[in-house]
């Protein structure tokens, strides 16, 4: 499909077409093995869509697998999106390519000259002056062989993807009855500190950041917290221009040991 919007016969936006491709770290596969699913999505030029955690207003971008071999596939690891912020108002977004990445083990049950099947189905919200619900599916079949082998070319180039490794500086909680707050300490002269929270049962507000000479705090204002004492999120860290973003999961009040999420494999 051929990614495009244009202008209806009544001047109204049309509905973007958004290209889906199922792609993967491997040609092909072997029993017993590990190899890491990408779920391509190509957005036309001025749109975007959300990331799953879309901040003030939006909708989550939703992925369901499908296909005989879908327990066989991890939670995905969503690639960092870009944060905007209008009127006070800050939202998270996908523009142009995006890719997520789902591990997928390969049963032992896998016969070289069969195929493993995998399908997804996608559903976002796709935003210019308008905003669209798009729902598009791909499939994939991965051949089985005696011996794995790498893709010729990497699927996964150009995204950034959250480490789940502990980041470099020292984090920690502090929360009151009105708000949530993250001080983030260690970081250097030159570099930025962000935090976008990722999805939970604790309904906060726009947080108030203040800086100190070493580090950074992120005060939340708490509307709902059912689950005190911790904001999953990712920690976000790039020099003073912007640029050369690094990010860090963290989904527990304590980073370390790091938590087994999908990440693309490095390329010979």
């Amino acid at each position: 499909m051929v990614s495009g919007a244009g202008i209806g016969a009544a001047g109204e936006e049309v509905a973007p077409d958004v290209r889906v491709a199922l792609l993967a770290s491997h040609s092909e596969v072997a029993p017993e093995s590990d190899a890491v699913l990408a779920l391509r999505l190509d957005l036309p030029p001025d749109f975007h869509s959300y990331w799953i955690s879309p901040g003030a207003s939006g909708m989550p971008m939703a992925v369901v697998w499908g296909g005989e071999h879908v327990r066989a596939i991890g939670p995905i690891n969503w690639p960092l999106p870009r944060k905007t912020e209008e009127a006070g108002d800050i939202h998270y977004i996908y523009e142009g390519q995006v890719v997520l990445a789902a591990p997928l083990r390969i049963p032992a049950h896998a016969r070289p000259g069969n195929r493993i099947s995998v399908e997804v189905k996608v559903e976002m919200l796709v935003c210019k002056d308008a905003c669209h619900l798009v729902t598009n599916t791909a499939r994939l079949d991965l051949p089985v062989a005696a011996m794995g082998r790498l893709t010729d070319h990497d699927p996964f180039g150009g995204q950034l993807y959250p480490s789940t490794e502990a980041p470099p500086f020292a984090t920690a909680w502090d929360w009151s009855e009105q708000e949530a707050c993250l001080k983030v300490k260690g970081v250097k002269a030159k570099e930025q500190v962000d935090f976008y929270p990722l999805p939970s049962r604790n309904v906060i507000g726009t947080p108030t950041i203040t800086r100190s000479d070493d580090g950074v705090t992120f005060a939340f204002p708490i509307t709902f917290a059912p689950e005190r004492g911790f904001l999953p999120g990712c920690l976000v860290a790039m020099d003073h221009r912007g640029r050369q973003r690094r990010a860090w999961l963290l989904e527990n009040s304590n980073p370390s040991p790091p938590t087994a999420t999908a990440v693309p494999p490095i390329r010979p």
